[in-house]
């Protein structure tokens, strides 16, 4: 992922909403673009059904012509999704790919599930810090009691590495899961200062208490809070997760994601040095 530092839009992430373009809210568009198609759509089908059953007197065969219409939004809805995420990525000079996963995914979120797969990934520079935006989507379950989950997943890749912690609100289920050394990484919960804990539950690395509360202060939970308390954040060894609690398909969720990013790197930037040292030293504590 080499872009040139240079570029002027790299700090720019999110200019969806100033930039006069049709295409803010992929469920808007869909209606704008296609209500006719769709309802043209569903008369055919009710039609075909009807026609099905007075001929055949089965209700199992009506069920071909809805599995029809579903493929068929599917397939619109889909469209509409690529060209939201396609359309960002082009206003803000940024790569643009429909298919396919970032390397190297080392947050918690991958390792739950399976049968894994990426569309819509965007990729670019920020604060000199290669950053990827993508959607996530795996499986949990088998045959008739599988469920599909997809999220909007922005990671950073920081320059120094961190200790191994997850922020995650309770109100993000992640298809079930809880968080804490699903990873590969051994962490335990640490209590949250006043009623924080009743919204979020904080891992982290064991020995890494007094670096992790220097970045999770009162201050900053009760920030997270108020704005972004829907949101899952993660540091695992040089990157930074922020999880969405579904698919992003609007610009002012885009853009709050991106107001997220932008209060972490103001943060964390001050710390980071300081806790290079300290993580350096505990990591070859704990190898002993």
């Amino acid at each position: 992922m080499e872009q040139d530092n240079k570029n002027p839009n790299q700090n720019k992430i999110v200019q969806v909403q100033n930039a006069k373009t049709p295409l803010t809210d992929v469920n808007k568009y869909i209606k704008q673009k296609y209500l006719k198609v769709l309802i043209i759509a569903i008369a055919i089908t009710i039609i075909l059904g009807g026609l099905l059953f007075i001929y055949t007197k089965s209700l199992m065969l009506i069920i071909y012509p809805l599995f029809a219409l579903i493929f068929f939004y599917s397939f619109i809805k889909q469209k509409a999704e690529d060209a939201f995420f396609q359309q960002f990525a082009s206003i803000n000079d940024f790569s643009f790919q429909k298919n396919g996963l970032p390397g190297n995914l080392d947050g918690s979120l991958f390792f739950i599930g399976h049968s894994p797969a990426g569309r819509d990934v965007v990729s670019g520079i920020f604060e000199n810090t290669p950053f990827v935006i993508f959607n996530y989507r795996y499986i949990i379950g088998g045959g008739k009691n599988s469920q599909t989950y997809i999220y909007t997943v922005f990671r950073l890749d920081y320059p120094s590495s961190f200790p191994s912690i997850f922020l995650k609100s309770k109100d993000c289920m992640f298809g079930g899961f809880l968080f804490g050394d699903i990873s590969g990484k051994a962490r335990e919960r640490i209590k949250l200062e006043g009623d924080f804990d009743k919204h979020f539950d904080l891992w982290a690395e064991k020995g890494f208490e007094i670096e992790v509360l220097q970045v999770f202060t009162p201050d900053f939970m009760s920030k997270v809070e108020d704005n972004w308390k829907k949101f899952g954040l993660e540091f695992i060894n040089n990157q930074i997760y922020i999880y969405s609690h579904h698919m992003i398909t609007k610009d002012e969720e885009l853009e709050n994601m991106y107001q997220f990013i932008q209060y972490l790197v103001s943060e964390i930037n001050p710390l980071a040095k300081e806790m290079k040292g300290d993580i350096n030293a505990l990591n070859e504590y704990y190898k002993q």
